[in-house]
Formats: structure tokens, C-alpha cells, sequence
């Protein structure tokens, strides 16, 4: 199978890199680049009239259990001709589209049936802060937070699909019947096929007005799903007047992860201000506040509110991180190394993930840094 997945032409990248641009520019602050991008490419898909169509003959399950079937898998850019093919067909499209954009796929198969996950970019510990079940909604690789998307679900919406991949997905794993295979695992085994001249002509790129509308759409409708009840709830306890400081930066965190961030700003000062909030909470809306005015590129100011949070709670590594950060952007060479350095005793993973700002740091890995995403939000 995966030998026909690896071709990554030009077509399917001029398809797919229109829409992660719109992506990273369209709600910039929203969640984080690899769950926008994914949105924006399952939304072009749509707009371009892609659909699932079952195959009568013979229907996956049939061909999955026959170990010496051959089947017949369409190339990324037949089925964007085609605007149609069978689970696998459109699995394999999605994943060479999410491929192309630089985010890291997976095909998940459970008995009869192939769909895909793909690396939202962040670590399963921070997805609670983003889906109300994270258990039940995200795949922990090693750590590492992995969204299913039913892509057969194309037309039905992406979080309908995520909600479907998760159900399939968890359904078929509790009882040792699914698989995950990371294309990029597939490709060290694999080499590329080549498919000369199977489509004449580049398939059209869907109208960015229409995949814009889509997005800004779907993303009012995980807003919704993944946030809005926990908003109400959250302000319903505020209005009890007790423990306010905490639960005011808890709510300025669920506004800054969907990227509303004059509201969560609002929440996060009103937090700070509250005399008796324990140095916990205390610490946690400094660096909130510091997140927002990194966002903005007011270094010195997101400087001085994570050294105050550090002042404050010395073991805080979020802190740590955003000092490093911001040191790094203001040029002080000194201040980056020292907390580079405590980043490595309080969380040895993020000091590896931001090893470009270190002494001898890869100036490869600052240029893959330089989309200056934050997710982690603490409460």
C-alpha cells in the first residue's frame, strides 16, 4: 500500500499550499498552525466538490482481509481529478496534501475500513486545553497529540469528521483491532512511484473566497462544540466569588486558545489583580499576559512579565520557556543561555524542541521555528 502514497508532485502542492497560507493568516492566534492548516485543507477539499464514493465491487473490508488481493489505489492527483474515490483513495489524498504543507500523517485502519490522523503539533498533556475530552478525541504517540479526521466525511464538515475518526478509532483500539502507520515511517521502507502522465491537466484549485467561508465556519462550530460550554460554566462559578483569580486566568486561557485575545488580555489582568491568588495562579497569569504581548511582538514586555512569573514560582518551566523566548527575540545573549540552561533541568523536552536559541543552536531549526505559534496556556 504505501509505496503508491509517497508522491508529493507539484499539482497536489500548488492544491494544498494556497490554503495553508490562508491558514496561518486566517484566525492567527486560533488553537495552533497545524490544526488551521488541517481545517483549511479538508475545507478546500470540500469547495472542490471531493467526495466519497463506495466501491460496489470490491468493498475494502473484502480486500483488506485478503493478505494476496492487489489492489487498485488512485495517485493524490487522479483523485483530485476525479473529485471522487473510495476510503483509501481519499486517505491517501489527504494525507499527501497535509504532507505537502509540512504536517506529519498517519493512516489509521480499523477492521473494513482506512482513514487518517495528523500530528497537531503539540503535546497530548496540552490537548485538554483545546477539546473538552481529550481523552476520547486525540491519539497519544509517545507523548505526542495525533487528530483522527474521518476524510469520507468530507462534505458532512471537519469537526463531525474528527468526531467520527475519534469514535472509530477508540472503538477499534480498545479491543486490538486498529493499526497506525506513519507515512513518513512508510516512506524509509518505500520508494516513491512515479506516475508519468496519468493527469493531463492540473486539477483547478477551489475558489479561496468559498475555502475561506468554509473555515471561518467550521471554526464557529469547534468554537462551539470544543469551547463554548465550558465559557458558560466557567463564569457561572466566577459569579459565585470564589476562588475568582483562578478562574478568571482559567477562562482567559480558553479565550486565548481559540485566539480571542482582548478577551482573555481582560481575564488574565483581572486574575493578577486579585491580592490572595497563591502564588500558583499567580505565576500562571504572568505568563499569560507575557504569551500575549510575545504574540504581539512586544518582547520587552512579554520579557518582563515572565521574569515576574519566574520571580514568583521558580519551578514554573512555561515560564522558563517564555523567558528564553523572549530573551532570544530581544537579542540578550546571556539571559537566553541562563534560562536556556534552567529550561534543561525543568523540562528536558521543551529545552530539546527549542535548541536553536542555545549556544551553537541549528539555524535550521530557527527557521522552522520562525512561525512564532504559543499553546501553552497554563491555569
Amino acid at each position: 500500500l504505501s509505496e503508491w502514497l509517497l508522491l508529493l508532485g507539484a499539482r497536489v502542492r500548488g492544491f494544498s499550499l494556497p490554503s495553508a497560507a490562508m491558514a496561518r493568516a486566517r484566525s492567527p492566534n486560533a488553537v495552533n498552525a497545524n490544526f488551521r492548516i488541517a481545517l483549511a485543507v479538508f475545507d478546500a477539499l470540500k469547495a472542490h466538490g471531493v467526495g466519497y464514493v463506495s466501491d460496489p465491487v470490491a468493498p475494502i473490508e473484502s480486500r483488506m482481509a485478503a493478505r494476496d488481493a492487489v489492489d487498485y489505489l488512485q495517485f493524490p492527483v487522479q483523485t483530485l481529478a476525479y473529485k471522487g474515490g473510495y476510503c483509501d483513495d481519499i486517505s491517501i489524498l489527504y494525507a499527501a496534501l497535509l504532507e505537502s504543507a509540512g504536517i506529519g500523517t498517519a493512516f489509521l485502519t480499523v477492521p473494513g475500513h482506512i482513514f487518517v490522523a495528523f500530528d497537531l503539533g503539540m503535546a497530548t498533556s496540552e490537548a485538554g486545553g483545546f477539546f473538552s475530552s481529550p481523552e476520547a478525541s486525540v491519539i497519544d504517540r509517545e507523548g505526542k497529540a495525533w487528530l483522527p479526521v474521518e476524510i469520507t466525511k468530507v462534505q458532512d464538515g471537519f469537526v463531525k469528521a474528527y468526531q467520527a475518526g475519534a469514535q472509530e478509532w477508540f472503538a477499534a483500539s480498545g479491543s486490538g483491532k486498529s493499526d497506525f502507520v506513519p507515512v513518513r515511517e512508510a516512506w524509509a521502507e518505500f520508494a516513491p512511484a512515479n506516475t508519468g502522465t496519468l493527469v493531463k491537466e492540473t486539477p483547478s484549485s477551489p475558489d479561496s473566497s468559498q475555502v475561506q467561508g468554509l473555515f471561518d465556519a467550521e471554526m464557529a462550530r469547534f468554537f462551539a462544540v470544543e469551547f463554548q460550554s465550558r465559557i458558560g460554566e466557567l463564569k457561572a462559578e466566577i459569579g459565585k466569588g470564589k476562588d475568582v483569580a483562578r478562574l478568571r486566568n482559567r477562562l482567559g486561557a480558553i479565550y486565548a486558545r481559540f485566539g480571542m485575545l482582548a478577551e482573555a488580555k481582560k481575564e488574565f489582568e483581572a486574575a493578577v489583580a486579585v491580592k490572595d491568588a497563591g502564588a500558583a495562579v499567580a505565576s500562571a497569569a504572568n505568563v499569560n499576559l507575557g504569551n500575549i504581548a510575545y504574540l504581539d511582538a512586544r518582547y520587552q514586555e512579554a520579557y518582563d512579565f515572565y521574569l515576574k512569573a519566574v520571580g514568583i514560582k521558580a519551578d514554573n518551566a512555561i515560564a522558563v520557556l517564555g523567558l528564553a523566548r523572549a530573551a532570544y527575540e530581544l537579542g540578550k545573549k546571556s539571559e537566553t543561555e541562563s534560562a536556556m540552561i534552567d529550561l534543561r533541568r525543568l523540562s528536558p523536552a521543551q529545552a530539546d524542541k527549542y535548541a536553536y536559541m542555545s549556544a551553537g543552536g541549528s539555524g535550521a531549526a530557527r527557521a522552522a521555528s520562525v512561525e512564532k505559534e504559543v499553546t501553552s496556556w497554563p491555569e
